[in-house]
């Protein structure tokens, strides 16, 4: 009999009576248990590297080198407890693709990434001053308290990073360069740098603009770094969380595994890279509480199973599909 039904054995008392006895479904408090835990990892870890991030920023050390602080305490704690508490036993077996994620991680996201950074800051940095000069000083509110800035600084990186994401969604000739994310047959830690050249350059584009005009400090630029690492590493891990009402705030692993689920229209949500905020705002934010995410997740775009392939297949895709554009729009119509 299925777990969970009343099942009632008999035991006879003197004279032929039956006592009917209830069982103990001794399973029930191991299922509390479990989803008591789950609800722990997400705040805790986030916890740790704000943690991490103030303690580098109040000793003066390098951004970057917090940055990558808090990547390898991640990194090990995510190792452990996708082993010992996955959230699908299934996403724990080898896709074959580990040097994919990890080349796509270090070729495709940082350097890119890095390279965009500097290119929007040489382009605006003149415009962030004549703003200064107008405005009698730096529009970005230093006097507001650290979290509340830091809330701003988040919420103001996400507009720009929410509409890039979008836009690699719906825009087909930039699909391709997305699908080099999307093509993933598992989540685990890693994914969440698997990322083309060109996506990263573009989001990077999209998210700090606004940022450097408003003047935003580097201190404050750095707490958008970790929100980005904390927050993507955790919603690609294959770790069990329940984060309740947080996956209306936050980029969850509760809501960020329905946008890699193949069905285009549990897919096609959730674009915030950090928050909920703007998916909430433009009515993208998609959520099933009574259903699990998708465990089959990926995408129906093919591209080569090489790395080499996929950095170059997007590019060729893209051509391909905005040369089809020219040649519908160029085509003569009849009028009948």
């Amino acid at each position: 009999m299925p777990r969970g039904m009343n099942q009632f054995p008999h035991s006879t008392l003197g004279g032929g009576v039956q006592q009917v006895t209830p069982a103990v479904d001794r399973q029930a408090p191991r299922d509390r248990l479990r989803v008591l835990l789950s609800s722990l990892p997400w705040p805790v870890l986030a916890a740790a590297s704000c943690w991490i991030t103030k303690v580098g920023l109040d000793r003066g050390i390098d951004g970057s080198f917090i940055v990558a602080a808090d990547f390898l305490f991640l990194a090990a704690a995510l190792v452990l407890l996708e082993r010992v508490f996955p959230h699908e036993e299934l996403w724990q077996d080898n896709d074959g693709e580990v040097a994919h994620d990890v080349v796509f991680t270090l070729l495709g996201s940082g350097l890119p990434g890095a390279i965009a950074h500097a290119l929007v800051l040489a382009a605006l940095v003149g415009v962030a001053e004549w703003i200064a000069r107008h405005a009698g000083g730096s529009v970005w509110p230093v006097s507001w308290p650290v979290p509340a800035q830091i809330a701003l600084v988040v919420a103001i990186g996400d507009f720009g990073a929410y509409w890039g994401h979008r836009l690699f969604h719906e825009i087909p000739a930039l699909w391709p360069y997305h699908a080099v994310h999307h093509v993933v047959r598992r989540l685990w830690w890693m994914n969440s740098g698997r990322v083309h050249p060109i996506d990263s350059f573009v989001m990077i584009v999209f998210s700090i603009p606004l940022l450097v005009l408003a003047g935003a400090p580097e201190d404050m630029m750095v707490w958008l770094a970790i929100f980005t690492t904390f927050v993507g590493m955790l919603s690609h891990c294959n770790v069990e969380m329940r984060c309740g009402w947080l996956d209306w705030i936050f980029n969850t692993p509760g809501v960020h595994r329905w946008h890699h689920s193949r069905v285009l229209a549990e897919g096609n949500h959730n674009y915030g890279e950090n928050t909920m905020i703007w998916d909430v705002v433009f009515g993208t934010h998609y959520r099933q509480a009574l259903r699990r995410p998708p465990v089959m997740v990926g995408s129906e775009t093919t591209l080569p199973t090489g790395i080499g392939g996929q950095f170059l297949e997007p590019f060729r895709m893209c051509r391909s599909i905005v040369a089809s554009s020219f040649a519908k729009s160029a085509a003569p119509q009849s009028f009948g």
